[in-house]
């Protein structure tokens, strides 16, 4: 376990580094607000950060599924079928 997030932390401090300078390193929407609650960032930049960010997310989760076998995807569903069932 200890791999998955040291390789998670890394890859997610090489991003940051990478894109410091292109969007002040917000890659997370919660950073977004806290720079609009401190004041840090005008609310406009900060609604357009936060609509980039969610755009991206819903872009790379259409390109995992697309690149996702169609079997696995089922495998998935399978697995996660009445879980919350009572």
């Amino acid at each position: 376990m200890c791999k998955v997030g040291l390789a998670f932390g890394l890859t997610y401090a090489a991003v940051l580094y990478c894109m410091r300078h292109v969007g002040s390193a917000h890659l997370n929407p919660a950073v977004t607000v806290a720079m609009l609650l401190t004041r840090r960032a005008s609310v406009i930049r900060c609604l357009l950060f936060i609509a980039s960010q969610f755009l991206g997310a819903i872009i790379g989760a259409g390109f995992a599924v697309a690149v996702t076998a169609s079997r696995l995807r089922s495998a998935g569903r399978q697995l996660g079928h009445g879980v919350l069932d009572n």
